[in-house]
């Protein structure tokens, strides 16, 4: 079940980090983009949350949302979630200045973050599977990362998707403890309304810039399916935490690399090298092998 929910979810991250291109292509600045999506998922969440605590039975509400939770540990959420934010603002960052597949590849770094988390804080084990998966996804990013060498300067498109990579690495892999606090349905609203007040708050008093919302629906309506595809994507992802150690989630997140990459080459027309299909194979067989 837990390797089901991560892919899945790693599926519909895949398809709505490609999607963040669109509004980008359309002049848009990334902080309303931001705010509409999250203000989208958010609305779902707290539509879900209050359909599963009103009409569901207590044993499945005990499941999806704790609703005894401490003062300490919604504040510690908050801070997290605040936190996990800059993984999406450096993301976008990121796509303003070079392609999907780019970005996706150094952001899929993440990965690494979390098995360390996984292994150091959470004292998990590392099968042989495990490490000849790691060694073999190591490899396959190679052979999708599209340079030759390590830049001496590296660009903004580089800088900005390591940032997110730092940032999304840290707080997916910490997310197992705010699940298990608040639930993974109440995370879930929690992650997606952080967000939303950051990109807003960020927005109107650093940039000092006005978040126009009608415009942004009438002229975007793919933000309801980025809104849409994120909920899902966070809710099985929260989901998964309750099956698998964070170190296998991590490993297993490499698929939305794979998506992104076969997204943006079939969708939006970005070239993909032979070596990068090697490469997207090589992963695509890691995966298979930690689900054993």
């Amino acid at each position: 079940m837990g390797y089901l929910l991560k892919l899945l979810s790693t599926f519909c991250f895949g398809i709505e980090n490609c999607l963040w291109k669109f509004p980008l292509n359309g002049n848009i600045p990334f902080l309303n983009s931001i705010f509409i999506r999250s203000l989208i998922s958010s609305v779902l969440l707290l539509l879900l949350n209050l359909l599963v605590f009103f009409i569901f039975s207590t044993q499945i509400n005990n499941k999806l949302i704790n609703v005894n939770f401490k003062s300490i540990h919604l504040v510690l959420s908050i801070m997290l979630s605040a936190f996990s934010y800059y993984g999406l603002h450096f993301y976008n960052l990121s796509l303003k200045h070079g392609t999907v597949s780019t970005s996706v590849s150094i952001a899929s770094l993440k990965t690494w973050l979390g098995v360390g988390i996984g292994l150091i804080v959470f004292k998990e084990n590392f099968s042989i599977i495990h490490l000849f998966s790691f060694v073999m996804i190591l490899i396959g990013v190679f052979l999708i990362d599209n340079k030759k060498g390590l830049e001496i300067n590296p660009s903004k498109n580089t800088l900005f998707a390591l940032l997110a990579a730092f940032f999304w690495g840290i707080s997916f892999a910490l997310f197992k403890y705010t699940t298990k606090w608040m639930g993974p349905l109440l995370f879930s609203l929690i992650l997606e309304t952080t967000v939303c007040m950051m990109s807003m708050i960020i927005s109107v008093y650093y940039f000092k810039t006005k978040i126009k919302l009608l415009p942004l629906l009438k002229v975007n309506p793919i933000f309801f399916l980025m809104g849409a595809l994120v909920v899902i994507a966070v809710i099985f992802n929260n989901l998964s935490y309750n099956y698998l150690p964070v170190s296998t989630i991590s490993l297993l997140s490499n698929n939305t690399q794979i998506v992104a990459l076969l997204f943006s080459a079939f969708v939006l027309n970005e070239r993909l090298s032979l070596k990068k299909y090697f490469g997207i194979v090589v992963v695509l067989i890691a995966i298979i092998l930690i689900s054993l």
